[in-house]
């Protein structure tokens, strides 16, 4: 049923150049491959909760409609919009149109995890967290250092050491933190190796320490 729904939300996006970034050097992001991954992520996190399906699995499909290039902080607000019109167009219930047209207005203020906030607006904001986290986190900061013109291995270890405080585990449902502690664990550990491989501090160096043992 989404797959239809999916269709259009790619072909708008990329009538309303909304499918990349407009951040120059995050171009490699592709904004409806990271909506058919959230829905992944919903599809693992969200199993064995009761929650609404419809209006969960409909936000995740059009929470990032309202991209485009350019005004992007207002994008929650401008997908909520697009789906309004798109739903009304299709007849959807007028109850689901204004739950779904709320969570997909609201999904970017993830200050609200962890406060009184329907369900499906928590499941789908710890999905679209869950992406581009963990390995996809290393490997986007790895871009973003070449791109902007990185003159050595330590320019990247130095970008990651600088972004890696953004990563609190503010998930809420039970396997969202469970998974944001793996990809958490994993980040620290390629972080760990690295600096070991760099040679930055050699009294921490994970080689010298298992000599010595």
């Amino acid at each position: 049923m989404y797959e239809q729904y999916l269709s259009y939300v790619k072909d708008y996006l990329k009538e309303h150049n909304g499918i990349k970034s407009d951040v120059p050097e995050q171009t490699f992001r592709d904004r409806f491959e990271h909506t058919k991954r959230v829905i992944k992520w919903l599809d693992i996190i969200s199993e064995g909760i009761e929650a609404d399906r419809d209006a969960l699995y409909l936000a995740a499909v059009f929470h990032d409609i309202g991209y485009a290039d350019r005004d992007n902080k207002n994008h929650g607000k401008r997908g909520a919009a697009v789906f309004k019109e798109f739903a009304k167009r299709e007849g959807f219930d007028d109850r689901l149109i204004e739950k779904v047209a709320y969570i997909i207005e609201k999904h970017s203020d993830k200050k609200l995890l962890g406060t009184d906030i329907p369900l499906e607006l928590t499941l789908l904001m710890e999905a679209d967290q869950m992406d581009e986290e963990g390995t996809m986190r290393i490997v986007w900061d790895c871009l973003v250092s070449g791109k902007i013109g990185a003159d050595s291995f330590r320019d990247a270890y130095d970008r990651m050491i600088r972004f890696k405080s953004n990563m609190p585990n503010s998930m809420v449902t039970p396997r969202a933190k469970e998974i944001w502690e793996q990809k958490s664990r994993l980040y620290n550990e390629f972080l760990a190796q690295l600096e070991s491989d760099l040679f930055i501090d050699d009294k921490k160096n994970i080689y010298i320490k298992k000599k010595e043992k």
